[in-house]
């Protein structure tokens, strides 16, 4: 691991360059297999987000919980706004739910829930896919004296193998 994957600068860099150009998905935002989805993230569903970095983290920190109701398409484009939350509020609600999202479930106990998770992150690039790593070993780094340190967790189950490396989108 390099040293500059510990500066919460390079990760937000990183973070801004992978998720540049994500449009708002618009009707495709919310996830069709999610109860009262569509009430709990209405205020996301707005055009006026043309991108992910115009939402106000006034929004992102009351409703940090729900990026489980987002479809595939409306996770690409909220991520990265609750990532850049989390680096800069790392004792928020925002950054406990958000490393814990990208934690899939054990994939030997419940195949249902592993594929639910590999779908959620179907539409997402390797590039954005090696922003997430990077996002996940900082996590990991500072949680490193938490015994449940669900960042590590995700790196091992999912997202250390989750770069293919032969494609470049």
């Amino acid at each position: 691991m390099n040293a500059r994957q510990f500066d919460v600068d390079f990760v937000k860099t990183k973070i801004k360059e992978a998720f540049a150009n994500v449009p708002h998905p618009k009707e495709k935002m919310i996830d069709p297999n999610s109860p009262s989805s569509e009430i709990e993230i209405k205020c996301f569903l707005s055009k006026k987000w043309t991108s992910w970095e115009t939402i106000p983290r006034n929004i992102i920190d009351y409703k940090y919980g729900v990026l489980s109701f987002f479809s595939p398409e409306g996770l690409q484009f909220i991520l990265p706004a609750y990532m850049i939350c989390a680096l800069e509020d790392p004792e928020s609600n925002v950054d406990d739910f958000t490393v814990y999202h990208l934690t899939p479930p054990e994939q030997e106990n419940n195949q249902k829930k592993w594929n639910y998770f590999i779908e959620k992150f179907s539409k997402f690039t390797n590039k954005q896919r090696e922003a997430i790593v990077i996002f996940l070993k900082y996590q990991k780094y500072r949680m490193k004296d938490d015994p449940t340190n669900y960042a590590a967790i995700a790196l091992e189950r999912y997202w250390n193998q989750s770069i293919n490396p032969h494609c470049d989108s």
